[in-house]
């Protein structure tokens, strides 16, 4: 179930913490999930600023998903980059999904296009 993949390290007998330092480099600028609900279709959205160690929610949240497709990200801020609620992926646009990993080349010459396919 996707609580058990959410929740792995944490259910082990020596928990979060021993797990994420045993792991090396430890993301946890943020997290989020997105999906389409099976019942109405419509992209839905849950993302947290916090480590998905510390976001005493996702459990709860995980559990009530129903969907066949769901997307995963694990925030790293970059130097400079900050952690902020916004910048934590995935992102929606009306039925769309998406999140990305870095930097778009060109993106001024591309802007315009991809605002007006998203509508």
């Amino acid at each position: 179930s996707l609580v058990n993949v959410l929740t792995f390290p944490c259910r082990r007998a020596d928990g979060c913490g021993t797990f994420a330092y045993s792991v090396g480099r430890l993301n946890g600028d943020g997290f989020g999930i997105g999906w389409h609900d099976q019942e109405d279709h419509r992209a839905r959205i849950y993302v947290s600023d916090k480590p998905l160690w510390n976001d005493s929610n996702v459990e709860d949240v995980s559990t009530t998903i129903r969907s066949t497709t769901i997307f995963g990200h694990i925030r790293a801020a970059g130097p400079g980059m900050g952690v902020a609620h916004n910048k934590c992926h995935p992102f929606k646009c009306g039925r769309v999904l998406f999140m990305h990993n870095g930097q778009v080349p060109s993106f001024q010459a591309v802007k315009w296009e991809l605002s007006r396919q998203l509508g």
